[in-house]
């Protein structure tokens, strides 16, 4: 029999997993639908989203989960990540 702390924090482990696929599932849904458009730049975005929600460690396992090649999401979070610093400069420019 286990001590009643432990019992608590199994149950605190699977609430954790639990909300973390229920935040993972819409995102994973609109990546699905960002390769289909192959919509690179959305993509990225919302495997940034992902990968701060996923456990460290298990980004690659994930990926492969929900069949991103490793390479085509580094690629994807490159071409967001230069779109956002694009628009930045273009809001910064406009602002003066």
């Amino acid at each position: 029999m286990q001590s009643p702390a432990i019992d608590r924090l199994m149950a605190l482990a699977d609430a954790a997993e639990r909300e973390r696929q229920c935040k993972l599932a819409p995102i994973a849904a609109g990546i699905a639908a960002a390769l289909r458009r192959k919509e690179m730049s959305e993509l990225g975005k919302l495997l940034l989203k992902a990968k701060a929600i996923v456990p460290h460690g298990e980004w690659t396992l994930w990926l492969h989960e929900i069949g991103v090649p490793y390479r085509m999401a580094n690629e994807a979070v490159r071409v967001a990540k230069h779109d956002r610093a694009v628009a930045q400069r273009w809001m910064r420019s406009a602002a003066e």
